[in-house]
C-alpha cells in the first residue's frame, strides 16, 4: 500500500482566468460568499476573493482553521472572518441579514465597518455534536473544479465518483470519503493547530464525540448517495481515544448498516488488546499512528510526551492484526532546524526497530500561524516570509539529506548490523555535509519506487 504522501496539491497553483470568471458567474447572485481555509490555500483564497470584489458587489467571509489562528491577518483581505466553529455564527448572521437586522455583534465573527474592525467574542464550542446537520452530498449546486479542462462543473454522481476515485491514494485506490466522529484531541502539541484552539477555549474539554447513532446514520446516508464506496477515512485526530462502551456500541452498529473496511487516525497510547479486538472485528483495514520523533528531547518541545516503549508495544501489538491490517502507516517529522544529529538518529533507531510491515509517512516541520512551534521559529528568526516559508510550504517536500534518507531506509527490512553502520554517527555527520543533494533525490525517489 502506497501513503498519502504520493498526493501533491501544488498549493502556489494559480486558476486559470476562465475559472475565476465562472467563479464570478456562480456566485452573482448570491448574498455572500464563503471560503474555508487552511493556511496553505492562502493564495487560492485571495485570488478567489479578489475576483469576486472586483467583479461583484457582495461581501466575502473567511472560515476554517486559517482564519481562526490567524483573524487579524485575514481580515485584511475578506470582509467578514469567522473565528471558530461557524455553525451557529452563521445562521445568526444570515438570519439576521434576512430580517433586516444589525449583525455586527454576532459572535464568532469579525467585521469591516465604517473603517473599523469590529472583534466579537468567541461563543462557547458545541458539545452535543449531534445537533449539528450532517455532510451535504447532495448533487444541487455544487460544483467543482476541473483541472485538466481548467473550468469549474456540476457534480454529478459520475463527477462524484471520479473525484472520489481520483483522490489520495489510500488503501491500493480504494473509493473512500471522509467522516469525523469527534472534535478535538487529547493532546497539545506546540506544531498543531490543536495548540492554538486549546488556547482559545480553555477548560472546554479536549474531545467532543457525537453518538453512535448520529455517526451512523451520516454513514448510511453517504452508502446510499455513493454505492460505490469501499473505504471509510474516518479523519478524527485520535479515533480510538473513546471508553469501552462507545467503542462497543460502534462495532456493533457499524458491522450491521455499514460493513465498509475503514481507516483511523490514532496515538500509540490507544492501542491495548481490547481496543484493537473491537476495532479489528468492526472493519478497521488502515491505522495511522502518530510518533513524530524518539528523541526525548524533542518530544518536550512537540509538547508529545510518549515513551518510545509505548510506541514499540503498540507496533507489536498491531503486528499481530497483520492478516487484517494493511500496513500501520506512522507519522514522523522530519527537518527540525533545533534537532541534532543524536535526536534524528534517536528517531531513526525508533523506526528501525518497528517490526514489520511498516510504512512511514514523513512531513518537513512546518511553522503553521497560532502554534507554539511557529512562536519559537519567529523568536529564532528562521521566519523571513509567512507567505513563502509557510502558507507554500508543502509538508511533504522534505529536505535531501543523508539523515532523511535513513528514515526512508527505516521502512526497510535491512539487517541490524547494516543498519548500525549505515546510522554511525561519525559516517551521518560526514554524508550530510558532503553528498550532493541531486544523488539522494534519485536514490529516494528509487527506494519510493517513482519512476
Amino acid at each position: 500500500m502506497r501513503s498519502l504522501q504520493r498526493y501533491s496539491p501544488n498549493f502556489p497553483r494559480k486558476y486559470n482566468k476562465n475559472v475565476l470568471k465562472r467563479i464570478t458567474e456562480l456566485c452573482q447572485d448570491a448574498d455572500h460568499v464563503g471560503i474555508s481555509l487552511m493556511s496553505n490555500y492562502f493564495d487560492r483564497s485571495l485570488e478567489i476573493t479578489n475576483e469576486i470584489h472586483d467583479n461583484l458587489d457582495i461581501p466575502v467571509i473567511w472560515g476554517g482553521i486559517h482564519p481562526t489562528l490567524i483573524p487579524e491577518d485575514c481580515i485584511k483581505y475578506a470582509d467578514m472572518v469567522c473565528v471558530g466553529e461557524g455553525e451557529y455564527a452563521m445562521a445568526e448572521l444570515l438570519q439576521k441579514r434576512k430580517d433586516g437586522k444589525d449583525y455586527h455583534d454576532t459572535n464568532n465573527l469579525w467585521f469591516k465597518h465604517n473603517g473599523n474592525i469590529i472583534k466579537n467574542p468567541l461563543r462557547d464550542l458545541v458539545n452535543d455534536l449531534d445537533t449539528l446537520p450532517m455532510q451535504d452530498v447532495c448533487y444541487d449546486e455544487h460544483y467543482t473544479i476541473n483541472w485538466e479542462q481548467d473550468d469549474i462543473i456540476k457534480i454529478d454522481p459520475v463527477v462524484m465518483k471520479s473525484l472520489i476515485m481520483d483522490g489520495l491514494v489510500l488503501g491500493e485506490g480504494k473509493h473512500f470519503f471522509q467522516v469525523m466522529a469527534t472534535r478535538g484531541c487529547p493532546h497539545k502539541c506546540s506544531y498543531c493547530c490543536n495548540y492554538a484552539i486549546e488556547t482559545l477555549y480553555p477548560g472546554q474539554g479536549k474531545i467532543r464525540r457525537r453518538g453512535v447513532d448520529n455517526l451512523i446514520e451520516e454513514l448510511v446516508y453517504l452508502k446510499e448517495m455513493m454505492p460505490y464506496l469501499e473505504l471509510v477515512l474516518f479523519t478524527d485526530d485520535s479515533f480510538l481515544a473513546a471508553n469501552s462502551k462507545w467503542l462497543e456500541h460502534f462495532r456493533d452498529e457499524y458491522k450491521k448498516k455499514i460493513g465498509l473496511p475503514f481507516f483511523c487516525q490514532t496515538n500509540p497510547v490507544t492501542i491495548t488488546p481490547k481496543t484493537m479486538d473491537t476495532i479489528i472485528d468492526a472493519g478497521l483495514q488502515i491505522i495511522n499512528l502518530g510518533m513524530q520523533t524518539g528523541s526525548d528531547r524533542i518530544k518536550k518541545m512537540y509538547n508529545r510526551n510518549i515513551p518510545n516503549e509505548k510506541v514499540i508495544n503498540a507496533a507489536k501489538l498491531l503486528n499481530q492484526y497483520k492478516d487484517k491490517l494493511y500496513p500501520p502507516i506512522w507519522d514522523v517529522i522530519l527537518d527540525n532546524p533545533w534537532e541534532t544529529i543524536k535526536d534524528k538518529l534517536e528517531t531513526v533507531k525508533l523506526m528501525h526497530s518497528i517490526p514489520s510491515p511498516k510504512i512511514f509517512q514523513c512531513f518537513s516541520l512546518t511553522f503553521y500561524p497560532g502554534t507554539l512551534i511557529q512562536k519559537m521559529a519567529k523568536e529564532a528568526g528562521l521566519i523571513d516570509d509567512m507567505v513563502k516559508d509557510v502558507y507554500r510550504k508543502y509538508y511533504f517536500a522534505k529536505d535531501y539529506t543523508y539523515s532523511n534518507f535513513l528514515y526512508k531506509l527505516a521502512e526497510k527490512d535491512i539487517p541490524d548490523w547494516v543498519f548500525s553502520i549505515l546510522s554511525f554517527p561519525v559516517l551521518v555527520h560526514v554524508l550530510n555535509a558532503v553528498i550532493p543533494s541531486k544523488l539522494f533525490r534519485r536514490v529516494v525517489k528509487a527506494i519510493q519506487g517513482k519512476k
